[in-house]
């Protein structure tokens, strides 16, 4: 018989400020607390009237200024892996400016070793966790990654390149890995990574596509007194940049990259508004409009942990109205309250099979001939 426990979703909304040699800090301020941010946004013809340099200021739950990658990753992270493990969903989200340091943050696997990102970071403690777990608990972990090119095509980066993947088909002919130790997971990883598209003419590696790395957990409570599975995912996704066409930031890409980015995001602002309407019909239309949405379905909800991680620079002449943008989407996160739910206790499908092979033949058609 299925079982249910209650969870609490949860969204949090981060925001990291890459370094500069000259950081235009007149028009951009952080408070003292690390929780706003403020941007001069307006025309001197306003300001001239006004009297008064003007800013907009934003909400956060932090800036994530001059920090280590394991700084990041114990801020951003807090609580979720143990929350997974319980059998919520959650998905975490890095977006920003091209250049501003989103694939560093989610990966940092062309870097050195102490700067690893979030899913390397993860795998680490996912196994660190599940080596804790006590005897009764088997926890199944599989692995699963994808790269986003348009908003109806998508690669497996787990298959040998390229992999197309079917919109309209997308989980069934997505491939799964089973990973029994980190650096296991760690391989597939890197081999991953070098199947994605990078764009030419550029002094650092910039993705053409947006990706979605997945975790699928399976906990099992092999105790027959008590026996059940639980099911869960934890969804970790580098968007594209987005940028204005022919800004220096995306002088190599072409038009048709920067749009599909840009779309991208607006699409996820879209579904993000829908969340905080709870229009449920919409956002189950909005869910077949592109692969992002379809892909993530039911986790991408107000019951799971929501984590944005939005990447901002510093340096002067950079256009404001692309860190407004970043800045103004980060607080429809903020506008999400969260909402509790029921996580499905499973019979353990396992424990029964075992059960059933040591049972006499006799007994078990007994069973069946009175049910």
């Amino acid at each position: 018989m299925t079982k249910f426990k209650k969870v609490l979703g949860d969204a949090k909304v981060f925001y990291r400020i890459l370094p500069s040699e000259n950081p235009d800090w007149e028009n951009m301020r952080i408070s003292q607390d690390k929780k706003a941010i403020q941007i001069h946004y307006v025309g001197p013809r306003i300001e001239k009237k006004s009297g008064q340099r003007l800013f907009k200021q934003f909400e956060t739950d932090g800036i994530l200024v001059n920090i280590s990658q394991n700084d990041v990753y114990t801020t951003v992270m807090d609580g979720v892996l143990e929350s997974v493990f319980q059998g919520q969903n959650a998905i975490i989200v890095s977006f920003g400016q091209t250049g501003s340091g989103k694939s560093l943050t989610v990966g940092g696997l062309h870097f050195f070793y102490q700067d690893r990102g979030l899913i390397p970071r993860s795998i680490e403690n996912i196994f660190r966790l599940k080596e804790q777990l006590p005897k009764h608990l088997e926890m199944e972990i599989e692995i699963s990654y994808i790269e986003i090119m348009s908003m109806a095509q998508a690669h497996d980066l787990l298959k040998p390149y390229p992999a197309h993947l079917n919109k309209n088909n997308i989980k069934r002919t997505l491939k799964k890995l089973k990973v029994c130790k980190d650096l296991e997971a760690l391989q597939i990883v890197f081999m991953a990574e070098g199947r994605k598209e990078y764009t030419c003419d550029t002094n650092y590696p910039s993705h053409v596509g947006s990706s979605i790395f997945t975790f699928h957990f399976t906990l099992r409570n092999m105790d027959f007194s008590d026996s059940y599975r639980v099911d869960s995912k934890l969804h970790i996704i580098d968007l594209a940049g987005n940028d204005c066409f022919g800004d220096k930031s995306s002088r190599f890409k072409d038009s048709w990259q920067v749009g599909v980015a840009n779309r991208t995001k607006s699409y996820i602002e879209h579904f993000m508004l829908l969340l905080c309407g709870n229009d449920l019909e919409l956002q189950r239309v909005q869910e077949r409009t592109n692969i992002i949405s379809e892909y993530l379905s039911n986790t991408f909800s107000r019951h799971s942990l929501l984590r944005f991680i939005g990447h901002l620079k510093s340096e002067k002449n950079i256009d404001p109205h692309l860190s407004i943008s970043m800045l103004r989407f980060g607080q429809m996160v903020k506008n999400l309250k969260p909402e509790g739910t029921t996580v499905s206790i499973k019979p353990n499908e396992l424990k029964i099979a075992d059960t059933l092979q040591v049972l006499p033949v006799s007994f078990i058609l007994f069973i069946v001939a009175h049910n």
